[in-house]
């Protein structure tokens, strides 16, 4: 079978070499993102869980709520968004080596689950946000008339 990126030429595989570069840049900086996160979750704990007094001090069952939040955002929202990310790049490595539809074929596959996935997570995203602001305006109001009383 004739090499079938050569033949649709530089308009596909030019563009598309010239993604990956960046590809793996926000994929590494996605990586890093979701270590700073976990960093910052173990913070987080150590901070409350040593405050100077035991009245100032959260719960244990909170600490580890809020850590437990931490850790699944930072999977949901960087690890997950930069392995698909990663792969997808990865196919593309393809491209210039194998040159065969099958390679464009898996990258494009690649990148439609990134993309799927990255539009899966804004969906949930703006689902809880109007959540938490409906939450708000319920519990918000409850805790100021029970501040009064």
């Amino acid at each position: 079978m004739q090499d079938v990126i050569a033949g649709l030429g530089n308009a596909v595989s030019e563009p598309l070499g010239r993604t990956r570069p960046w590809m793996k840049f926000i994929a590494i900086m996605g990586f890093i993102a979701c270590g700073l996160l976990v960093l910052e979750s173990l913070f987080i704990v150590f901070g409350l869980s040593v405050a100077p007094t035991a009245d100032q001090r959260l719960p244990h069952g909170a600490i580890v709520l809020i850590t437990l939040l931490y850790l699944v955002g930072a999977v949901f929202t960087y690890l997950i968004p930069s392995v698909l990310l990663m792969r997808a790049a990865q196919a593309l490595d393809g491209i210039e080596n194998k040159g065969s539809l099958e390679t464009l074929a898996e990258a494009s596959e690649r990148q439609r689950r990134f993309w799927k996935y990255c539009g899966i997570l804004m969906i949930v995203g703006l689902c809880l946000f109007v959540l938490f602001m409906i939450g708000a305006a319920i519990v918000i109001p409850i805790l100021a008339a029970a501040r009064l009383h």
